[in-house]
């Protein structure tokens, strides 16, 4: 799936086709909440209605196989930020 669509709906009818009878759970955050979930549980999240910035914050584990998959196009800036340490710092390397 798309992680830069945000059309719900067209999510909605790719995940229902490609995985019929998957259970949906609905997690309203308050200012302060967070989600924790893995990369198996697919996620998104309808507009930000309010006058705060949404913040989000990630953490990708992975092994030393691991191969970073080029992006081209309009969302490369976005995916390029890994390679800046301030922002998406190594936390453990062997």
């Amino acid at each position: 799936m798309d992680f830069f669509d945000k059309n719900i709906n067209i999510q909605n009818k790719h995940l229902n086709a490609v995985h019929p009878g998957h259970k949906k759970i609905n997690a309203t955050l308050l200012m302060g909440e967070v989600s924790v979930h893995s990369s198996m549980t697919y996620h998104s999240s309808i507009a930000n209605e309010s006058q705060e910035p949404r913040v989000g914050m990630v953490v990708h584990f992975s092994t030393d196989a691991a191969v970073r998959i080029p992006v081209q196009g309009e969302n490369a800036d976005y995916l390029d930020q890994c390679e800046i340490s301030s922002i998406c710092p190594i936390i453990f390397q062997r």
